[in-house]
């Protein structure tokens, strides 16, 4: 998901019925699992047979549009007029609105161009819920991935949920189960709750939510709510002092564009914060008001994208993206409200009411690698694009170069809760939704899916009784991915569960001390001289 919206970010910011009775018929392992993929899957066209996997920015394009856009760009930034700012965002969609043609979606939410969901990105076979099931099962047990399920990750996640439905009642008839397990990653969480809305939990026997984005998806939440912010020191030491991180390690196709390159590059030689605030105050001025037709040029018309919005951020999104299009975009949002007021917004209920049923539910979730520092609560613990507390379902996390204080893990203490702190003194497991059954594996992002995470999916299904995190020793609820393997976290590896932290030395805090000094100083001689020539600011 992380290719869905920082290309364009960027782009816009730098130049713009059966009961769980049935369950006990069957062994564990002989209950098949549907997996529900994430997002982002690769798509074909129907007619052409070319593929689409997200947008692909075609050799050139960029460069031409920064010559294209530049100049406008410049006067909006210099005069500040509305008639100047709207030059800009008209060239800059000119440049932006071919790109997405293909994918976006119309002002109801529905996509303009039907487009084919592949099972299978090097083989490119066609997801179809026509072809007919087999009995899947291998060596006595069945595969994690023997049922994958694919859908439109544009369109409304309650026709995906329909689509679902049919899909369970196919995998139940294949295979004789009366139950089945589902297994949901990433967006496809949230395409879960969508189903446990409007069918309930009765062919369900274990549920079990794999990185899950349905609270929350930095990169969609807070661009959607326009809580963007630059801090160049911030960025500079993501780029040095994360050791797995390399500036030639980004795709510029599949993850950010050499436009965010180039920022990082400028931000690791910045001396000073001036050039992180120089960004701020474009934003503020000439971005802020941009990205939106952008984004509706774009992502924000996918409505399943808005369901990884946050709760907190709803609101906020919803007014930022459609402020004063609410009646050209009425039937999009009806579904995104749709969406939220019926299955994200009572998740916890959802959820509550399955485990009620006698669904097991477990979370597996990542964390260790920051996110990129251009939003308000990038420095939250994450897995680089979801934060922890969401993608947990609830846990207390610190933020990502500290730890949870000495006074609150003495209450933790206290209330007999120690048994759900991490060694590396991050995370509190006691406050997540299901805390005996949520486990957090260290030192691995969001977008990397190792065969030995499948495995622990698998192990998780197939466990005779229902698995918690104290039921298996080698599987406790705090992880380290390893050398391609999960390990117990202990105190002796705790300080590699987390990338791209270092100590800050004296020197260095010293010097931040004088940077926040020379910044305070700076925005009083920005403000002053901004009161002295106020046509700079206005329209003339």
């Amino acid at each position: 998901m992380k290719r869905f919206i920082s290309g364009v970010l960027v782009f816009a910011m730098l130049f713009g019925c059966l009961g769980l009775s049935g369950a006990a018929a069957n062994p564990a392992e002989k209950i098949p699992t549907v997996y529900v993929v994430g997002g982002n899957q690769v798509m074909r066209d129907p007619e052409t047979g070319e593929q689409k996997w997200g947008v692909t920015v075609p050799d050139g394009y960029i460069e031409d549009a920064v010559k294209d856009c530049i100049g406008d760009l410049l006067k909006a930034l210099v005069t500040g007029r509305d008639r100047d700012i709207e030059a800009y965002q008209t060239k800059l969609l000119s440049w932006i609105e071919p790109l997405y043609a293909e994918v976006r979606c119309d002002e109801n939410g529905v996509p303009l161009k039907e487009l084919t969901v592949c099972r299978d990105y090097y083989l490119d076979r066609p997801f179809s819920l026509d072809d007919s099931l087999d009995d899947r099962i291998c060596n006595g047990y069945y595969p994690i991935r023997a049922y994958d399920f694919y859908y439109d990750w544009r369109a409304d996640l309650f026709l995906a949920a329909d689509q679902l439905e049919q899909y369970i009642d196919m995998v139940r008839e294949a295979t004789g189960s009366s139950v089945v397990n589902v297994a949901g990653r990433c967006e496809g969480a949230s395409l879960i709750l969508a189903y446990l809305s409007r069918y309930g939990s009765g062919k369900l026997s274990r549920l079990l939510f794999y990185t899950p984005t349905s609270e929350e998806y930095m990169l969609v939440s807070q661009s959607y709510a326009g809580k963007i912010r630059f801090s160049f020191p911030e960025i500079s030491a993501w780029v040095n002092n994360n050791r797995y991180f390399s500036l030639d390690s980004l795709s510029t196709e599949k993850v950010l564009t050499e436009l965010l390159k180039a920022m990082l590059r400028a931000a690791a030689q910045s001396p000073t914060g001036l050039s992180g605030a120089a960004l701020n105050l474009a934003y503020e001025r000439v971005f802020k008001s941009v990205l939106p037709d952008v984004l509706l040029a774009s992502y924000a018309t996918m409505p399943a994208t808005w369901s990884m919005v946050s709760k907190e951020d709803y609101e906020d999104a919803l007014a930022y993206v459609f402020n004063g299009k609410e009646t050209e975009y009425a039937g999009l949002i009806e579904r995104i409200r749709n969406y939220h007021d019926n299955a994200g917004a009572i998740s916890e209920r959802l959820l509550r009411e399955a485990a009620a049923n006698g669904v097991h539910i477990g979370v597996i979730t990542k964390y260790g690698y920051p996110a990129i520092p251009l939003f308000e609560e990038s420095d939250q613990l994450s897995d680089g694009s979801s934060i922890l507390h969401y993608t947990s379902f609830g846990a207390t996390a610190s933020k990502h170069s500290e730890t949870l204080s000495d006074r609150y893990i003495a209450d933790l203490a206290e209330k007999g809760l120690s048994g759900y702190l991490s060694p590396d003194k991050k995370i509190d497991a006691s406050t997540c939704l299901f805390p005996d059954a949520t486990w957090f594996i260290g030192g691995i992002d969001h977008e990397y899916f190792p065969a030995s995470l499948d495995l622990f999916l698998e192990q998780f299904m197939r466990a005779e009784a229902p698995m918690t995190v104290r039921s298996v020793a080698d599987r406790p609820q705090f992880l380290l991915f390893e050398n391609d393997g999960l390990v117990p976290l202990t105190d002796e590896n705790a300080d590699r569960a987390t990338v791209g932290v270092q100590e800050p030395s004296a020197a260095k805090k010293a010097a931040d001390r004088l940077l926040r000094l020379f910044s305070a100083i700076r925005d009083m001689l920005i403000r002053f001289f901004g009161a002295l020539f106020p046509g700079l600011s206005g329209d003339v």
